[in-house]
């Protein structure tokens, strides 16, 4: 990851960008995607219809705004997920939970607005 030289809290744009970068998220094609190649990512696809996989949030963003796919909710995210963070959290009440994930905040972010 790149480093913050600045030594400042980085924004919360700066830590979506970096989740687009670096966070994996399930898509379901909804129509056949060709073989895309990027100088950033190599070779992505292609992909049949109601295939899954999985990519950086930020193919998967351009993806799905193209039309070629639904960005599935990962399992922290889905109300079933949810409520078992919820449950563990009951459980564990004097103890600090890891997070789901290390960019789960920017990742929903990203999905939700």
């Amino acid at each position: 990851m790149w480093a913050n030289t600045s030594h400042r809290p980085l924004s919360l744009s700066e830590r979506i960008y970096l989740a687009e970068v670096l966070a994996d998220v399930r898509i379901r094609c909804v129509k056949p995607v060709p073989a895309i190649i990027g100088p950033l990512f190599g070779q992505v696809g292609p992909f049949e219809i109601n295939e899954e996989t999985a990519l950086p949030l930020f193919i998967a963003d351009l993806l799905s705004a193209e039309h070629y796919c639904k960005i599935l909710a990962p399992i922290w995210l889905t109300s079933h997920g949810l409520k078992q963070w919820i449950v563990e959290e009951q459980k564990h009440s004097n103890d600090l939970l890891p997070p789901p994930h290390n960019l789960y905040i920017e990742i929903a972010n990203k999905l939700l607005y």
